[in-house]
């Protein structure tokens, strides 16, 4: 549905914007007042009649806008600008689309979106929709309206299938009689197969029973010619003697060959004894070196103990030291000091008599 009309420089419309309500919408105005004008806006876009320019404003530069959005916020504007002569359809959710107008024929995507045809516009002077048109007329446009031509058309493509369905449907029914027919011969195939099997493994049995037989006519065959052979030989004298000889020796053979696996496993037994005697000389050795190690331990403990004791006795030495040190420091302090004085005194302090200079310096002598 048409949902409202924008028009810019079209005849007496300079810039005019009409909203349309649902249902019936009504101009009314004065003549003159530009209510033909819309309509042919309006045509404009539908139609894309009138041709040529004599309808844009005068002073409007030649260019002329003509707009119609639909309920959806689609639009289809046909507008006229210099040399453009074009429509634009304007989507909601991808923008713009120019469109080229080809002569007097409009755009097929104008067509699908606005779905205007000619039955649904009415020109000016026109008269009262099919009241005086005849019956044929009439007929023509309500089958325009409701495309009462393609409803027959495709109640004949509907009445030509149903009615090769139906040929194909007899054709499956008798086909299914024919198959059913076919397949009652079958219905003991299972039976047969069952048997098939049974026979299958009949003949295989008896093939290998074929090849056992033939094996047993070839060894029988053998054993006849060696009992031909063993009757035309004839037995030297001596041979039984020989022969048991012969088991006598196989018998002490096989009692050495069991004394033999006997001595095996007794030598293995040895070995293994002797493999633990040596891991015993292994623990025995090991004690000794473990009791020869406790012991060094022992005397590297008390060494240590020793050291600690030296180092200590160094460290009170070394103190000694430095107080012997100190005390020599402090005699070396008082022998100045002392002798100071005495370069001071002018008595002797044994006698008490004064001292010259010679005098003072042989005490200082003495004295040192």
């Amino acid at each position: 549905m048409i949902k409202s009309l924008d028009i810019q420089n079209f005849q007496s419309h300079q810039a005019t914007s009409l909203e349309f309500s649902p249902g019936v919408n009504v101009l009314v105005g004065s003549n003159d007042s530009g209510k033909s004008a819309v309509i042919r806006a309006m045509l404009w876009v539908i139609r894309n009649r009138p041709r040529g320019k004599a309808f844009i404003r005068h002073g409007s530069d030649g260019e002329c806008f003509a707009t119609i959005t639909l309920d959806n916020k689609t639009g289809i504007q046909r507008y006229r600008k210099g040399s453009e002569n074009n429509y634009c359809h304007i989507d909601p959710h991808h923008g713009e689309y120019h469109l080229e107008a080809l002569r007097s024929d409009v755009p097929p995507i104008v067509l699908d979106i606005l779905n205007i045809k000619e039955i649904n516009v009415s020109a000016q002077l026109d008269g009262h929709f099919l009241v005086l048109d005849s019956p044929g007329k009439i007929a023509s446009a309500l089958n325009d309206v409701v495309h009462l031509d393609e409803a027959e058309r495709c109640a004949d493509e509907l009445s030509g299938d149903i009615r090769q369905n139906k040929r194909e449907a007899d054709r499956f029914q008798e086909l299914e009689k024919t198959l059913g027919t076919s397949l009652s011969l079958y219905r003991k195939l299972p039976v047969y197969s069952h048997r098939v099997e049974e026979a299958n493994a009949l003949q295989t049995s008896l093939t290998a029973s074929r090849a056992t037989r033939q094996d047993l006519i070839e060894w029988l065959s053998e054993i006849w010619a060696v009992d031909e052979i063993l009757v035309t030989i004839a037995v030297p004298r001596g041979m039984d003697e020989k022969i048991g000889e012969v088991e006598k020796l196989y018998a002490e053979c096989r009692e050495m060959a069991l004394n033999i696996c006997s001595l095996d496993a007794h030598v293995d037994n040895l070995l293994q004894i002797i493999a633990e005697l040596q891991v015993l000389r292994d623990v025995d050795k090991g004690q000794e070196i473990y009791d020869e190690m406790s012991g060094r331990l022992a005397e590297l403990g008390r060494t240590e103990v020793e050291r600690d004791d030296l180092s200590e006795l160094v460290v009170k030495i070394q103190v000694e030291e430095e107080v012997i040190i100190d005390l020599d420091n402090e005699v070396g302090r008082m022998e100045g000091v002392y002798n100071s004085l005495l370069e001071r005194i002018e008595n002797c302090p044994t006698c008490g008599q004064e001292l010259d200079d010679k005098h003072r310096q042989m005490v200082l002598e003495n004295l040192g």
